[in-house]
């Protein structure tokens, strides 16, 4: 099985992995801007999410500008960073510390070893990711699940139909290592039809603007 980290970086040719190359290396050195070879604009942007996907990372980076010269063999990126750079390294540092503590376990296992110690997995995202470039996307991480040897179950869940009270869509994918035999299923919604309102949920609130309730206000 290939690393997950070269996933997407492995089904570039060898000029797009020229290009996602310069911007991970660009994006790691928290860069304002930086050189990257030539490619179509529509490539740049499946370029730019494929690093995203596989180097987690990266997740200060949410989105980039370009610039484009007559005649040169480069594009210039211009990312735009979600906090600064002193925060990044500190979310960085955390984010190390946190994932050392959760993988010492299998500090010393084989490589087939440390697979099967992933028994089980949650994994969600945005409501876009399921239709994004035609749907291609999540086949491509669909598919690298189950290459990976987990019998998958997902669906588009909307936290408002469990009683939570706001409208949040996200696409839940859930995975057991398949010999294990269990295919999850996804439990019932308890509020389909019936959101609860923030007016209800947490009383007395000191906001009395109605954008921040569901729409239209309910009077209870």
């Amino acid at each position: 099985m290939a690393k997950a980290s070269r996933y997407y970086y492995d089904q570039l040719n060898k000029e797009q992995q020229k290009a996602y190359y310069a911007m991970k290396t660009g994006l790691l050195n928290l860069q304002d801007s930086f050189a990257v070879p030539m490619v179509s604009k529509k490539e740049l942007s499946d370029i730019y999410f494929m690093l995203r996907m596989d180097c987690p990372e990266i997740f200060y980076s949410v989105t980039f500008s370009y610039r484009y010269y007559a005649d040169s063999t480069a594009v210039e990126m211009i990312p735009k960073y979600l906090f600064s750079k002193d925060k990044i390294k500190e979310h960085r540092q955390a984010m190390e510390s946190r994932v050392k503590k959760l993988t010492r376990q299998a500090a010393n296992l084989n490589e087939k070893e440390k697979e099967l110690f992933i028994h089980d997995f949650i994994a969600e995202n945005v409501k876009g990711l399921m239709t994004l470039h035609k749907g291609e996307i999540f086949k491509r991480i669909y598919k690298a699940f189950e290459d990976a040897g987990y019998t998958l179950s997902y669906r588009l869940l909307n936290a408002a139909d469990y009683g939570v009270p706001q409208k949040r869509e996200r696409m839940i994918m859930v995975g057991f290592r398949n010999d294990l035999g269990i295919k999850f299923e996804f439990p019932e919604e308890t509020n389909k039809n019936n959101w609860v309102p923030l007016s209800v949920a947490v009383q007395k609130l000191a906001i009395d603007e109605q954008k921040y309730y569901f729409y239209p206000f309910f009077h209870f």
